[in-house]
């Protein structure tokens, strides 16, 4: 079905009752091309690059549909995300929109330098940051350099191992942005403080 007499507002609609099931949305995509282009819109919002097999296919199909990029708002990570992967970077590279970063149980010093260098080379709206271990607040604040709007970050730590951030004396060469609102909870899972911005993220926040 190539033509429909509904107006595309109505079928936007439509297809926007099932953002949240998959299966429902890839299937209205093959259904008509009148629903394709807003189908694209939720089935390709989030992106999880866990191994090396769906990052090669997800890779391909963004470089084989360029357009499939502006849709893509949210990058989800973990420790299992195949950061050693070439096509991990590449298609961190190819985001040229702002997104939501959000990073699970991750130690920063394992992710390859050029996957690193993909990640603090996006801009992000905001950053949600659970359990991950930075050696430095450069490095942190290298992740948030581009991100000169950033509206929100949240960072949580909920395991009572994971080393707290602490204070330091010595300088670091730069600050983080300006942050819009900036969320910092314990490993109790209490708000250690939490309000509106604008905060600028620097030596002083107590991030080393």
């Amino acid at each position: 079905m190539d033509q429909c007499v509904l107006p595309q507002e109505i079928l936007d609609t439509i297809v926007d009752l099932s953002k949240d099931d998959s299966p429902t949305l890839q299937a209205c995509s093959l259904a008509s091309r009148c629903l394709t282009q807003r189908t694209r819109v939720h089935l390709f919002y989030t992106i999880l690059p866990r191994t090396d097999t769906r990052n090669d296919a997800m890779l391909n199909l963004l470089r084989s549909s360029p357009s499939l990029a502006t849709h893509i708002r949210r990058v989800g990570l973990t420790r299992l995300s195949e950061y050693k992967s070439k096509a991990f970077a590449a298609i961190i590279g190819l985001l040229i929109v702002p997104i939501h970063l959000e990073m699970n149980r991750v130690d920063w010093s394992s992710i390859p330098e050029y996957s690193a260098n993909a990640l603090c080379s996006r801009i992000y709206t905001s950053v949600c940051l659970w359990n991950v271990q930075f050696s430095s607040f450069s490095e942190l604040a290298a992740l948030l350099s581009g991100s000169t709007r950033l509206e929100s970050l949240t960072i949580v730590e909920n395991e009572s191992d994971t080393p707290k951030a602490s204070c330091c004396d010595h300088q670091h060469p730069s600050s983080g942005p300006p942050v819009e609102h900036l969320e910092l909870i314990d490993h109790d899972g209490y708000p250690w403080r939490s309000c509106p911005g604008p905060w600028i993220i620097s030596r002083n926040s107590g991030f080393c």
